[in-house]
């Protein structure tokens, strides 16, 4: 994949990738980009825009255009929630804000952002609990969450209809599915494609399953979801 970093994300084309790099004691978010899905993508670029001196910013999330991201910072203290944007895929994000109706107090473990930009998944608070906040247009606050699967937290990553759910536990990854979004995730599936998995990433058309082993970015595929 030419990537290196933990919380692997990318935009709905597969051009333009996210990666949270450790360095001097911190995470930062990088980008890379490359000319056609299946190419080897070019050398990783400091997101100077909303890259934080002194801080962690991690677990990058994008929408499916590229143009917004949500992220996870700890430049004021705690765990919070940041949101960038720009005006097109070919320039760096701008500076960062919290995001509006998930800012402090409320503490952010990791979160899984939809394509469309309007819901996002997350670890509130650092309870394992998985949240669901939506808002109306990305121009609005998100609302208040709500916890829809105790216990699977770990940096989640639902699909675009969101009746699959990713996750990792005690270094496991785990799927679980739905039929409608009115129902509950049902039971639990070990995921054995690596021995030590983590930071999964599901593609906008749910064929590509990025995640992590042992801190190295790797992808599984499928031909039908």
């Amino acid at each position: 994949m030419g990537l290196s970093g933990a919380d692997p994300t990318q935009r709905g084309d597969r051009l333009q990738a996210w990666t949270a790099v450790f360095n001097a004691g911190q995470f930062n978010i990088y980008s890379a980009s490359r000319t056609v899905p299946t190419g080897v993508f070019g050398a990783q670029v400091d997101e100077t825009g909303i890259n934080d001196v002194g801080s962690s910013d991690q677990d990058p999330s994008v929408t499916a255009d590229g143009l917004r991201m949500l992220f996870v910072s700890n430049r004021t203290g705690g765990y919070l929630l940041y949101e960038a944007s720009r005006a097109t895929p070919d320039v760096l994000f701008g500076a960062a804000v919290q995001a509006a109706g998930l800012d402090a107090p409320l503490a952010i473990g990791s979160i899984d952002l939809l394509p469309d930009g309007l819901t996002v998944y997350m670890d509130l608070n650092f309870s394992g609990d998985l949240y669901r906040s939506h808002r109306p247009a990305l121009t609005a606050p998100f609302d208040a969450p709500v916890v829809v699967a105790p216990g699977c937290a770990g940096f989640p990553s639902v699909s675009t209809d969101e009746l699959e759910l990713f996750y990792v536990r005690s270094n496991l990854m785990y799927t679980r599915s739905r039929a409608t979004t009115a129902d509950s995730f049902g039971p639990e599936t070990l995921m054995t494609l690596v021995a030590n998995p983590g930071d999964p990433e599901v593609s906008a058309d749910g064929t590509e399953l990025w995640f992590t082993d042992s801190l190295a970015p790797v992808r599984a595929t499928r031909t039908c979801q």
